[in-house]
């Protein structure tokens, strides 16, 4: 059976809008969030800037960056590196405790050909921080690297 199409069922056809549902399911395969929040700078991370209160302060995260092991500096260097990127984070906040007493979260982010995973402790600002950047209410315009500078040179 042959569809005869005339000039009006192709105008309507090429006037039709995509759906909501259309542009959800684009944006979920996106893989990575198109963040409408603001962009932090290191200095606003810390609290540096009058007026604008940050997640922790320079002593306080210097002496956090001091505490970690050296596998969770590496975990949390490529954290801050999905963190930039904008990738979607796929877990909850639920803390846990590691058998050094420290609170912490397992962060999955979602790439695009993998899922990579980062314990993250959660102290000196850090969990408020990922809450609103899974929220949609921040990105960071920093790496670990220049966070770091700033706190242990402030």
């Amino acid at each position: 059976m042959k569809r005869k199409f005339n000039l009006t069922n192709l105008i309507i056809i090429k006037m039709k809008k995509p759906s909501l549902k259309s542009k959800l399911k684009a944006r979920k395969d996106n893989g990575s969030a198109n963040i409408e929040g603001a962009v932090i700078t290191a200095s606003q991370f810390l609290g540096l800037e009058k007026g604008k209160p940050g997640y922790s302060n320079h002593g306080e995260y210097s002496k956090y960056l001091d505490s970690l092991r050296e596998a969770e500096c590496d975990e949390l260097e490529e954290f801050y590196e999905c963190i930039a990127s904008g990738l979607k984070m796929l877990n909850s906040t639920v803390q846990r405790v590691d058998r050094n007493g420290r609170p912490y979260i397992y962060s999955n982010f979602l790439k695009p050909n993998a899922q990579s995973g980062y314990k993250v402790i959660t102290e000196a600002g850090m969990l408020q921080f990922i809450k609103d950047y899974q929220d949609g209410k921040v990105k960071i315009s920093f790496s670990i690297d220049e966070l770091a500078e700033l706190a242990f040179n402030s």
